[in-house]
């Protein structure tokens, strides 16, 4: 459809073209319009060339199902009786078009034969018209192609992205839902019921706004943070010696960022607090706008990550967040681990939309 839009187009325009030409040629130096041939290539060329139109784009559509060898030899023979239509039709359409608008005639009937015995050679140039406006429908249709091509295999790699996205995410819920339970269940064992109960409450409030957003990858910093108060809850049910602070600078809390990013580095910073052994174990969390970026900070005392690796089965969770930083991002994000004399401090930045 579209390129039978374009044939139209680029007829209308050369007929009005040629039209103009003629009609320039035609005026005196005063002004008044003299001896006006225009009817034969401009109008009728044009009239004829948009009848066929519809039989040239269906002719087309029929070569496409050959290969291209065959293609170029058809669409040469098959330019012959169009260049012959346009140039038989062309006269006849010009005399009537003489006749509607009752203009000198320049062309009769009876004339037809001696009209095509002098023009017999437009047969070429009329051919050559045909041939090059295939060509350039299938110049079109596939540039047309490509295009679609290129839009398909964007789309397949967007599917298969939310898909490893989702697949990532799905296996972060197991292992957080482990841990937690985990928690509770020490806390049962230490007939701690109250904290227990309150740790089952936190933890079903978790998993009730993540399932309310189960197909959404991306969630504002405050309420990503308003989920990980939940989990530092339970957290600090297990135990309360774990001093935590959590700083926020003004605008972060707008910026998006992946859905459960910081659970699981926030859980490693308790565990390795917590194992520490210093007095007042210590857990930090920053958030702040730099530049277009937002950077996000997770402090604990105590040894930290010395020593551990992508390879780190251990380390599962902090595994799974930076594949999945790298499907969302590309490269455009960094994931940074700094080991202090006093703890491990682990900083993330990431486009802040």
């Amino acid at each position: 459809m579209t390129e039978k839009k374009v044939l139209t187009g680029l007829i209308v325009i050369c007929t009005l073209l040629a039209l103009t030409v003629q009609l320039v040629g035609g005026i005196s130096g005063n002004g008044a319009i003299t001896d006006l041939p225009i009817m034969y290539w401009p109008l009728g060329f044009g009239m004829v060339a948009l009848l066929l139109v519809v039989p040239v784009y269906n002719t087309y559509e029929w070569l496409m199902s050959f290969n291209d060898r065959k293609k170029l030899t058809l669409v040469f023979l098959i330019s012959v009786p169009f260049g012959l239509s346009l140039v038989l039709l062309a006269p006849v359409v010009a005399i009537l078009f003489e006749r509607l608008f009752r203009v000198n005639e320049h062309y009769r009937f009876e004339n037809l034969g001696s009209i095509y015995a002098a023009g017999w050679i437009s047969i070429l140039p009329g051919m050559m018209f045909y041939f090059l406006q295939i060509l350039l429908m299938m110049l079109l249709r596939q540039k047309y192609q490509i295009v679609r091509d290129k839009e398909k295999v964007l789309e397949l790699e967007n599917e298969l992205k939310e898909g490893a996205l989702s697949s990532l995410q799905y296996q972060l819920r197991p292992h957080f839902l482990f841990n937690s339970l985990n928690n509770v269940a020490m806390m049962v064992r230490k007939g701690e019921k109250e904290a227990s109960v309150d740790a089952l409450v936190s933890l079903s409030t978790i998993l009730s706004k993540v399932m309310r957003r189960d197909k959404e990858q991306m969630i504002r910093l405050q309420e990503e943070l308003d989920l990980l108060e939940n989990f530092i809850t339970i957290e600090r049910l297990r135990d309360d010696k774990v001093s935590i602070s959590v700083d926020v600078v003004d605008g972060a809390n707008a910026a998006m960022v992946p859905v459960l990013l910081l659970q699981p580095i926030v859980e490693n910073a308790f565990r390795f607090a917590r194992e520490s052994g210093i007095a007042e174990p210590t857990v930090r969390i920053n958030a702040a706008v730099v530049g277009q970026s937002v950077q996000l900070k997770v402090f604990n005392s105590g040894k930290g990550l010395i020593g551990w690796t992508l390879t780190d089965s251990s380390g599962i969770g902090l595994i799974n967040t930076i594949h999945r930083l790298r499907y969302i991002y590309g490269t455009n994000f960094s994931f940074t681990t700094t080991d202090f004399p006093g703890g491990v401090e682990i900083v993330i930045e990431m486009p802040s939309k």
